[in-house]
C-alpha cells in the first residue's frame, strides 16, 4: 500500500513538472509570434540568431556581418518590450534598464534609442541605416521583418 502511494506521488510530481515545462515552451512560442524583429530595408540580413539579438540589445555586437554599424532602438514601456526582453535578452525590464544605467555610468555604453510607439520605432528603423528593433507583430512594409533562429 505504501509503495502505491509513493509511486502515485512520484507520478504526480513528474506530471506537474511536465505540465510546467510544456506551459513554458508554449508561452515562449506565443510570445515569439507577438513580437516582430525589424531592420532597415537596405540591410542585407534576413535571419539572425537569438544569441546575436541578445548581444545587439546588450550593446555587445556593434556591427553587422556586412560591416555596417548596428543601431538599435527599444520601446519605452509596452507588452512587446516585456515579451522581447524576456524571450531574447533574458532580462526583466528593470534588469535591462539597470544594465544600461550601469553601462552609461561606467562609460561603456550609451542608452539605447527609445520610443513610445510602434510607429515611431518603424520610422526610426526605416530612416536609419543598420537599424534594428522590435515591434508588436505585424510590422508594416516600411521595414523588413527578419527571422530569429
Amino acid at each position: 500500500m505504501e509503495q502505491r502511494v509513493l509511486a502515485r506521488n512520484r507520478l504526480s510530481g513528474a506530471l506537474t513538472v511536465l505540465a510546467f515545462f510544456l506551459f513554458q515552451v508554449l508561452s515562449t512560442q506565443a510570445i515569439a509570434q507577438d513580437v516582430a524583429i525589424i531592420v532597415n530595408k537596405d540591410l542585407p540580413v534576413d535571419t539572425v540568431s537569438a544569441a546575436d539579438i541578445q548581444s545587439i540589445f546588450l550593446g555587445k555586437k556593434t556591427a553587422w556581418s556586412s560591416g555596417e554599424k548596428v543601431v538599435f532602438a527599444v520601446l519605452k514601456d509596452d507588452d512587446a518590450r516585456n515579451a522581447f526582453l524576456k524571450l531574447y535578452v533574458k532580462k526583466s525590464p528593470s534588469q535591462y534598464d539597470n544594465y544600461w544605467k550601469k553601462m552609461v555610468f561606467t562609460g561603456k555604453g550609451q542608452m539605447p534609442h527609445s520610443f513610445t510607439t510602434k510607429e515611431e520605432i518603424m520610422a526610426f528603423v526605416n530612416g536609419t541605416p543598420g537599424a534594428v528593433s522590435y515591434v508588436p507583430a505585424p510590422a508594416d512594409a516600411s521595414v523588413k521583418m527578419i527571422t530569429v533562429q
